[in-house]
């Protein structure tokens, strides 16, 4: 029944700060993101992810939010907060979903 479910678009942009205030918690940073669901269709178990150069996980990273459901042409503000010292080389957040395209 899930494998039968149409597939949808998701898109995930930082918020610039002229957007929202960048905040600290103590030595951690806190970046805001915003998610947006492009399709038609709702998308099923929406998870963000904050990966490495090679595509592995940064951890540990807390979501304000995950495991999503979006409805159709829905945003959704979330915040991640992390430790700055996992930032080397080129780190990115990414988006997945259960009917991603």
């Amino acid at each position: 029944m899930l494998r039968s479910i149409p597939k949808t678009r998701l898109s995930i942009r930082t918020l610039e700060s002229s957007e929202v205030k960048s905040r600290q918690n103590g030595r951690n940073l806190i970046r805001t993101k915003l998610l947006i669901q492009n399709g038609d269709y709702p998308s099923l178990n929406t998870r963000i992810r904050f990966l490495d150069q090679d595509q592995a996980d940064i951890l540990p990273v807390f979501f304000s939010d995950n495991y999503l459901l979006l409805m159709p042409h829905e945003t959704r503000i979330i915040e991640a907060e992390y430790a700055p010292e996992k930032l080397a080389g080129d780190c990115r957040f990414t988006v997945t979903a259960w009917n991603i395209e």
